[in-house]
């Protein structure tokens, strides 16, 4: 038998600065593409693949408990 337990909700100052922060690339992509800066389009796709990268390896999705362990399920991976 096994309990499982979803991450729980942010508050809502973090979820706020979360969504900035996501619109952060977006904003610097679009001034990249309108001003022609190829320096700024490599930067979006440099923020692209870091929170690509930290959604799927660094943000446990939910934890999982057993009768003998703890799994912490990522979108990626699990560790046990």
């Amino acid at each position: 038998m096994s309990i499982s337990f979803p991450l729980a909700p942010m508050s809502p100052v973090i979820r706020g600065l979360t969504i900035a922060l996501l619109l952060l690339p977006v904003f610097i992509g679009l001034f990249g593409v309108i001003s022609r800066k190829w320096f700024l389009i490599i930067i979006f796709f440099f923020f692209l693949i870091l929170y690509s990268f930290v959604w799927l390896w660094c943000r446990p999705s939910e934890f999982v408990v057993t009768s003998n362990q703890l799994k912490i399920v990522f979108p990626a991976w699990t560790r046990k």
